[in-house]
């Protein structure tokens, strides 16, 4: 009985999808300025981009040929040298969102492109971190009866994940078929560190000798310049950080048509 049987994993993804063809997007897409707030959730993501620069566009990376000899009587394929005879899905494997001493589970698809049967197996990863289970069949994940997979037909593996501590993790699966050895990276991204300014901060100053009281906005620069102000911060990080701003210079208001502005006294 697997002992993760209970754990949760994503809903399957269409097959249309898992292995659509790539196409080049035409034309450059615009830059545009990111507010603060996404800048934060883009800092504070715990997940990888997928056009990881170490996974190539134009599938994974075979790094040994086998003799098709020595491993099977069908000789022949129809799947070019360039491309494993099994595509992978993901290229890329990775866990969004993980917790010390947690277990998380993801599937990592094969389907055999080849016009016959073919053979698969993940090798053990070479970390403690991670597990691999199966060949399983993908929707109900039963175990296989038998170890080939039919042409156009798909097999998938469990991958086991239980981290330490929230931090980078890195291994590549070493995945063999009937003619060679590919990987498929697994590359986890622990959330990055990041101190939230606020866009703006709302002061009250309260004019001389007079009851009345003006309200001040102050852009990021301003509250640079006149920390003596209140400006909360906001910290987004997995471990304690000690911050010391720079010390006020004075300041002393004046008033000028009708109008409060802030200046720097002289030291």
């Amino acid at each position: 009985m697997d002992s993760g049987a209970g754990k949760k994993r994503p809903p399957p993804v269409p097959a249309h999808i898992k292995y659509r063809t790539r196409t080049s997007r035409s034309g450059q897409e615009q830059e545009t300025k990111m507010r603060p707030s996404e800048v934060i959730a883009t800092l504070t993501q715990a997940s990888l981009a997928s056009s990881h620069p170490e996974v190539p566009p134009d599938g994974p990376q075979i790094v040994e040929f086998l003799d098709l000899q020595n491993t099977t009587t069908q000789t022949s394929c129809s799947v070019e040298l360039d491309k494993p005879i099994f595509q992978p899905y993901p290229n890329l494997l990775k866990f969004p969102q993980y917790e010390p001493f947690g277990v998380y589970e993801q599937t990592l698809y094969f389907r055999n492109n080849d016009s016959v049967s073919r053979r698969i197996r993940v090798m053990p990863p070479d970390s403690p971190y991670f597990e691999v289970i199966g060949p399983r069949l993908p929707g109900k994940m039963r175990e296989l009866e038998h170890s080939k997979i039919g042409p156009g037909m798909e097999v998938c593996f469990i991958v086991r994940f239980r981290p330490q501590e929230v931090k980078d993790y890195k291994v590549d699966l070493v995945c063999v078929t009937e003619r060679e050895k590919f990987l498929v990276p697994v590359r986890l991204c622990a959330a990055a560190a990041a101190e939230h300014v606020p866009t703006g901060q709302r002061a009250m100053l309260h004019h001389t000798n007079t009851s009345t009281a003006s309200a001040l906005y102050l852009c990021p620069h301003s509250l640079a310049r006149h920390s003596c102000l209140p400006c909360p911060l906001t910290s987004i990080v997995n471990r304690h950080v000690h911050f010391v701003g720079p010390r006020a210079r004075p300041a002393a208001g004046d008033e000028h048509a009708g109008r409060g502005r802030l200046r720097d006294l002289p030291r």
